[in-house]
């Protein structure tokens, strides 16, 4: 009964897809194809206006603000957000809220319920409401308040992400990118 259950377990790691992979294979460039979907101001004509600053913006108290909403087939590759903090500012006079007041939502595969569920701080691994720097491969925390994770996170029909405001203050001026796409190293093609 060991041995069989020792043979199962060998077997199953290595039919595991990216068995192989490293961490340090989570930002190197991987074939298929990228997009990205961007807090930027968009003009009327679709193009992107990196010049102006008519994408800042709140989210007030009890609010939903969707970051992506895409449907197909693929992964996120990168997530950058950055926003406010909580101290007050010439844009907040009393604050905004906190890393830890701001609730993370991930739905895969148009599951109702969300499959990722956590304040930004937790998610972004700086706890307990302290914005702090972080340098890893998966998660990376500039001067902590630009977040970045390169966690691959792969969907077969559908991928949304949320960020909820539970503060009694607004998001101050959020900002954020997701990278998203087809990856062939994960074997998600799209389908036509």
């Amino acid at each position: 009964m060991r041995r069989s259950c020792l043979i199962f377990l060998v077997l199953f790691s290595l039919s595991l897809p990216g068995w192989s992979q490293s961490l340090e294979d989570l930002a190197r460039p991987h074939e298929g194809r990228s997009m990205r979907t961007t807090s930027t101001h968009v003009l009327p004509d679709g193009a992107y206006d990196s010049d102006s600053n008519w994408d800042n913006s709140n989210v007030k108290p009890g609010d939903t603000k969707t970051l992506l909403d895409v449907k197909g087939p693929g992964e996120i590759t990168h997530i950058w957000m950055t926003f406010l903090g909580p101290e007050p500012h010439p844009w907040a006079k009393d604050g905004a809220a906190n890393h830890q007041e701001i609730l993370l939502r991930m739905y895969w595969d148009k599951r109702p319920e969300p499959d990722v569920e956590a304040p930004v701080g937790e998610f972004f691994t700086c706890g307990f409401g302290t914005r702090m720097e972080v340098l890893s491969l998966p998660v990376i925390v500039d001067d902590g308040d630009a977040y970045n994770c390169f966690w691959r996170m792969p969907f077969r029909e559908a991928a949304r992400i949320e960020i909820i405001n539970q503060s009694d203050k607004n998001i101050g001026l959020p900002y954020y990118n997701v990278d998203h796409g087809f990856s062939l190293s994960f074997g998600i093609v799209p389908i036509s």
